[in-house]
């Protein structure tokens, strides 16, 4: 590379077969320059936007048409694909893509480390000072620029001060995408339900029977069940998070008061703000939302983090 350059980062299907399936979602491209002590992003472009089709998931055939849209794109800008040093993340129109060689031995998908990275690269003086446990729980990877097949779906990581362990991690996601295709519903929208209403079941039968008590009258039959069943999916969720997070603190022997936890995906994770409390678990202080109605809604037992120093990124992954 210059001095300065220009990287079109893109993410979309690839053009031929692939575009007959939506394999990817939220297509999406962003214009970034870059200079010898600074990445700056210039543009960004939500497929969505221009479609309409809202979590735009299908590319065009032809590579040519594909290329002469991402010219459109530059053009508004007052740019060509010859301003643009290089083309990332779709394969059929990108020029390369080094991250993939970088990260070839971690035995991760390309696609999860990127959520990973959104996660623990959200104050990038905090990745090169600090100690962070990161998580990447998105829903699955799409495996479109991997090498090799991975050894893991959902990528984890130790950084201190910049110096990246990976590991392979649990992760919740399929029980929510799951349930988002049995009930025709957004997982998202299915986690506010789960909290909204009373009505909850026990995981155990004589409680299930009772459960005609907790009926919450101000939403429908559907409403109740659902809400009932993703408070047990949300309890199951919190338990794996939970187990990877002391899984990574314990084999790593890091100590929680001194280490961030950053987050990307569905989960509910605890966010450093003036709505967090402490409260001691069985054996460990944990951060925990006060504006829950349900216990499913919250952690009861998060490894203890100092206060403002836990994050999340703001969108998570569905596939």
């Amino acid at each position: 590379m210059t001095a300065v350059d220009r990287v079109l980062a893109s993410y979309c299907a690839p053009p031929g077969h692939f575009s007959l399936v939506p394999i990817r979602h939220d297509h999406n491209a962003s214009l970034w320059r870059i200079d010898a002590t600074r990445i700056e992003l210039e543009r960004y472009w939500e497929f969505e936007r221009i479609s309409g089709w809202k979590h735009h998931g299908l590319s065009l055939h032809d590579p040519a048409r594909l290329a002469d849209f991402i010219d459109d794109l530059l053009r508004g800008d007052g740019l060509t694909r010859a301003d643009v040093s290089a083309v990332w993340g779709t394969p059929g129109i990108a020029t390369g893509c080094p991250h993939v060689e970088r990260f070839a031995d971690t035995g991760l998908p390309v696609h999860s480390l990127a959520h990973l990275f959104s996660a623990i690269a959200v104050d990038t003086t905090i990745l090169r000072q600090e100690t962070i446990v990161g998580l990447a729980m998105d829903g699955g990877p799409d495996l479109l620029e991997d090498l090799a097949t991975p050894r893991y779906c959902y990528a984890g990581c130790v950084s201190r001060a910049g110096a990246v362990d990976y590991v392979g991690v649990r992760s919740p996601a399929r029980l929510w995408i799951e349930a988002g295709r049995k009930y025709e519903r957004e997982p998202g929208t299915l986690m506010a339900l789960a909290s909204a209403t009373t009505c909850a079941v026990g995981s155990d039968l004589p409680a299930m029977l009772a459960a005609a008590s907790s009926y919450d009258v101000r939403f429908g039959l559907d409403d109740n069940v659902q809400s009932a069943v993703m408070k047990l999916v949300q309890q199951a969720s919190t338990l794996v998070v939970m187990q990877e997070v002391q899984r990574l603190l314990t084999e790593h022997g890091v100590d929680p008061t001194q280490a961030y936890l950053a987050g990307s995906g569905g989960v509910r994770w605890p966010r450093s703000s003036r709505r967090t409390t402490w409260r001691t678990g069985s054996s460990v202080r944990a951060p925990r939302r006060t504006c829950s109605r349900s216990s499913a809604s919250a952690p009861t037992a998060w490894p203890r983090c100092r206060r403002s120093r836990t994050w999340t990124a703001r969108h998570g992954c569905r596939h």
